[in-house]
């Protein structure tokens, strides 16, 4: 099974609890052998996401636009 998942690259507002919730999220989906379907970046609420999801190691696929301004976000491997 796949879920996708969009949400910010920044990481929230100060001091919120978004991030953690975010890494939180894509724990769950690893632990249920969800795959995530993503933006692709590793920063903000969506790189949290893909942490967690990454940390058991279920998978995750990242999809962006071809040509992004900075591609030194993106999560490649």
């Amino acid at each position: 099974m796949r879920l996708a998942v969009f949400c910010g690259s920044a990481d929230g507002r100060s001091g919120s609890r978004y991030k953690e919730a975010a890494y939180h999220l894509g724990r769950l989906l690893a632990e249920r052998n969800i795959e995530l379907v993503y933006g692709g970046a590793r920063v903000g609420l969506m790189g949290a996401v893909a942490s967690g999801a990454s940390v058991p190691a279920a998978g995750w696929s990242g999809c962006c636009q071809r040509v992004l301004p900075n591609a030194s976000s993106l999560i490649l491997s």
